[in-house]
C-alpha cells in the first residue's frame, strides 16, 4: 500500500518516501521532567504512538526516539524549592510520566533518552556551532 501525506510547503498530497527505503525514524523531544506530566505531555505521544503503529503496518521498521530533559532551569529551580537533589526530582516524574503513556496506552516508544546521558555530545555540538560561527556565547 502506497501512503501519501500532505506536504504544506507545496500544499498538496506526496507520496511517502524514506531516506533509507523501507526504515522511518522518529523524533519527538519529550518534556522537561520537573513537575507532574500533564495532558499537553500525552498529546505528542499519542498521535507518533497511532502513526507508529500505522507505519509498521504498512510494512516500515520504525525507530521511535523521545528524549527526556532531565537538567534544566526550572528542574534546578524545583530542586532548590524542595531542597532535594535534582536527579531525585528528574527520576520521580519521569517515572510520573512513563505511567501516564501507559495510561493512555502509549507502548510503541523505543529509546528515551537522557540529556544528562549525553552532555558531552551536547557540549561538543554547541562548540562546533559556535566555531562556525552559528552561535555565540551570552554572559558566560
Amino acid at each position: 500500500m502506497s501512503i501519501r501525506v500532505y506536504n504544506t510547503l507545496t500544499r498538496t498530497k506526496e507520496p511517502f518516501e524514506t531516506i533509507v527505503p523501507g526504515k522511518v525514524g522518529i523524533y519527538l523531544c519529550g518534556p522537561t521532567v520537573y513537575k507532574e506530566s500533564h495532558i499537553g505531555h500525552m498529546v505528542g505521544p499519542v498521535i507518533f504512538d497511532t502513526v507508529k503503529r500505522y507505519l509498521v503496518y504498512n510494512g516500515y521498521d520504525v525507530k521511535w526516539v523521545v528524549n527526556i530533559t532531565d537538567v534544566d532551569d526550572k528542574l534546578i529551580a524545583e530542586s532548590n524549592k524542595r531542597g532535594i537533589p535534582m536527579a531525585d526530582i528528574a527520576a520521580e516524574m519521569t517515572t510520573d510520566y512513563i505511567e501516564n503513556l501507559k495510561a493512555f496506552g502509549v507502548d510503541q516508544i523505543d529509546e528515551m533518552p537522557r540529556a544528562t546521558a549525553h552532555m558531552g555530545d551536547i557540549i561538543s555540538f554547541i562548540k562546533q556551532l559556535v566555531d562556525k560561527g552559528y552561535a555565540y556565547e551570552s554572559e558566560g
